[in-house]
């Protein structure tokens, strides 16, 4: 009597051979990538700034695919997403942050992973981000120093008015003993 097992057994094998061989892919996508960060703009604290996101293949001779970027930086997480990266090439995304803390950042943590090539799972790994950023204090608005305001009285005195047009007042032309 058949009892049609072995078309069951031709379809787990064939399921378990296509996990086997996502795995492998997803690794191969995943080895000899390295992720470096630099700030894009001047980064002020708590106003929005760019930081640009290097992801090079260097010495690889086939393409990465579908790559994601996460990098933990003090003030939070930045996600970067890579569709293509050619082999022995670099890409390069610029993303917007909100930095919270002032100061200098050389290094942050990084994670780099793919669901390539049958979304079925994802591969990860854990990556030292070599990062040049400078984030500079808040500016101060000149409202709150009280600059540019005017003081009053000096209107009332014609020498403290000041004269109107393009040459200052008291200026004389150039000489030639000056």
């Amino acid at each position: 009597v058949n009892t049609g097992g072995n078309l069951l057994y031709l379809a787990f094998s064939l399921n378990l051979s296509l996990v086997v061989v996502s795995g492998f892919l997803s690794e191969w996508t995943l080895r000899r990538i390295s992720l470096s960060a630099r700030a894009a703009s001047e980064a002020f604290v708590g106003k929005e700034s760019y930081l640009a996101v290097t992801c090079s293949a260097a010495g690889k001779r086939f393409p990465s695919i579908s790559l994601s970027a996460r990098i933990e930086l003090e003030d939070g997480t930045v996600t970067v997403r890579f569709p293509n990266i050619a082999p022995s090439g670099a890409a390069t995304r610029v993303v917007a942050f909100r930095p919270a803390v002032r100061g200098r950042r050389n290094a942050a943590a990084g994670t780099l992973s793919t669901r390539f090539p049958f979304s079925l799972f994802e591969k990860s790994a854990d990556l030292a981000v070599p990062t040049d950023l400078l984030v500079y204090p808040r500016p101060i608005s000149p409202d709150t120093l009280g600059l540019g305001t005017p003081k009053a009285g000096l209107s009332e005195n014609p020498r403290h008015a000041g004269r109107s047009g393009a040459f200052p007042r008291g200026a004389r032309e150039h000489q030639p003993a000056d």
